[in-house]
């Protein structure tokens, strides 16, 4: 009987460079960016064991729910749709991996640093360089899981559609997807992607670095101020809050934790002000994408930074 895996390495669409499936097939010109955009930043910067310890504490967060990691794991085939260099799919599932048939997937060359991040931690797992649009039709999962990469397609709904094609009866579908932010944040991210979209990668990244620099110095400012009203128009909420928070809530991205290194911190606004498609949702948003795919919600969490959610095909 043929593997998932197989499936990719005889299809006469995919090509094996280093042992690698990759798609011939062309995408579209903005997910040809993303491509580049991800190739460059998993190659370039490689995450501190901090960022790990916090993506790890994140994900549970995120993904807790009546699901066990074993429910998701123990003898299913499971895909990582936009994997990059594999580590969500280490912080969240770590070796339980090595009870499945996973394959991860990306569109960008991240695959390489993901099966080499794999390899590291003695984790059992496949890979292919294929972009969501074109996984074969004939291969099934029983658990997908897909975060913070849905919003960087072409369509957050018709990647969530064909991903739920993808997943077999009484499957589950994980996933985390970016939230429509106050109105002077999102003027402001998005005056900055205009800004940097046409510098090549080394520019981009030199440009951004006083933005990081800046997040820095607020965070180091501990006093909180009382906003004793909310400022509705601006989508600002009454309560106390740093400074440091305040801007990066509610008027551009300036990331900053103290226990991360200056490249942790970098590579969080790198990922989130470069690729050129970064598309935000709100609650009705995803929860209407969930029922367009067929899917039942087990799960919707609502956090400060996006949606995180677990639905099921029955």
């Amino acid at each position: 009987m043929k593997t998932n895996f197989n499936h990719f390495v005889e299809n006469k669409n995919f090509k094996i460079i280093n042992t690698i499936p990759r798609s011939k097939k062309i995408t579209s010109k903005k997910q040809e960016k993303v491509k580049d955009t991800y190739s460059f930043l998993w190659k370039t910067y490689l995450p501190s064991n901090n960022i790990k310890k916090k993506l790890t504490k994140w994900f549970a967060e995120l993904f807790n729910s009546k699901i066990s990691i074993n429910q998701l794991t123990m003898n299913k085939k499971i895909l990582d749709a936009g994997c990059g260099a594999g580590l969500s799919a280490i912080c969240f599932f770590n070796k339980n991996l090595n009870n499945s048939d996973y394959i991860g997937l990306d569109i960008s060359r991240a695959v390489e640093q993901a099966k080499a991040n794999f390899k590291k931690l003695n984790i059992n797992g496949n890979f292919v360089q294929c972009s969501i649009e074109h996984i074969p039709n004939n291969i099934k999962f029983d658990t997908i899981y897909s975060t913070g990469v849905l919003h960087h397609t072409d369509s957050t709904l018709k990647s969530m559609k064909k991903l739920s094609n993808h997943l077999e009866t009484n499957g589950y579908f994980l996933g985390y997807v970016y939230k429509k932010k106050a109105p002077l944040r999102e003027f402001a991210d998005d005056y900055i992607r205009e800004k940097i979209k046409l510098l090549n990668d080394r520019d981009y990244e030199e440009v951004l670095k006083p933005l990081t620099k800046l997040g820095i110095e607020l965070g180091r400012i501990q006093k909180k101020i009382d906003i004793k009203e909310p400022i509705q128009i601006l989508g600002i909420p009454k309560g106390k809050i740093t400074i440091q928070r305040l801007v990066y809530y509610y008027f551009f991205k300036c990331y900053f934790d103290k226990n991360l290194t200056f490249n942790d911190m970098h590579l969080v606004n790198l990922d989130w002000y470069r690729p050129v498609l970064c598309h935000r949702h709100t609650k009705e948003e995803v929860l209407s994408y969930i029922k367009k795919c067929n899917l039942k919600k087990i799960l919707l969490k609502d956090v400060e930074s996006g949606f995180s959610f677990i639905a099921k095909k029955e």
